[in-house]
């Protein structure tokens, strides 16, 4: 082999060997973001700590249950009671029964909307608790295996639980969106007709007073 013929082979398998390295750069910057898929819903609700805060608030509901139930009750007797002295007592004396029966029985309604957002509140602020530790969780995870976004499977609620920075763009997507529109110019009301039109019905009598 000739030394031009050499000096060629070589150049070109240096060229080669740069572009193959060139390709492999750019293939590992573009390369695909791992994947992960979680059932949010399904370990909140599976979890231990969600099975001890449903213990807690049936046992809660229980003792509200019966505490509601004392009361009716006693709205129950007091019924009762107003019947029988129908016959006995004047319509002024009965009117007064009912209105104080009416007013124990709203006060009773009120107790019952009460204990229900209460216990509705002990449940979502217990849960809050396991999901925002869960989060936490699923961001080591992420961490630990190269994970660069985890998706929720459950219906729902939120679709991406986890992104890894690298692979969000919405800095780079706004800052692109600033420089290109800074302002948008919004058209001026037509002031000038409205004056001309309050001015015609002003003329024509037409206009409120």
């Amino acid at each position: 082999m000739s030394g031009t013929l050499r000096i060629a082979v070589t150049v070109s398998a240096y060229i080669t060997a740069s572009l193959i390295a060139g390709y492999s750069n750019a293939a590992e910057k573009m390369r695909a973001p791992v994947v992960a898929i979680i059932d949010f819903q399904q370990i909140t609700r599976d979890s231990k700590a969600g099975a001890t805060i449903r213990e807690k608030i049936a046992t809660q509901h229980a003792i509200y249950q019966n505490e509601i139930q004392r009361l009716q009750g006693d709205l129950e007797i007091d019924r009762k009671s107003i019947q029988e002295k129908q016959k006995n007592l004047s319509r002024e004396k009965i009117e007064k029964l009912s209105k104080a029966y009416r007013g124990k029985a709203e006060n009773l309604q009120k107790l019952v909307d009460g204990r229900k957002r209460y216990l509705d509140q002990m449940y979502a602020n217990g849960m809050r608790a396991i999901e925002a530790e869960l989060v936490e969780i699923v961001r080591n995870i992420a961490s630990e295996n190269g994970i660069d976004l985890i998706l929720n499977a459950a219906r729902g609620q939120g679709i991406v639980i986890y992104a890894n920075p690298e692979i969000v763009i919405t800095g780079e997507a706004q800052l692109r969106l600033n420089k290109r529109l800074p302002e948008v110019n919004l058209a001026p009301p037509p002031t000038k007709e409205i004056g001309a039109t309050e001015d015609k019905a002003k003329k024509t009598g037409t206009a409120k007073e």
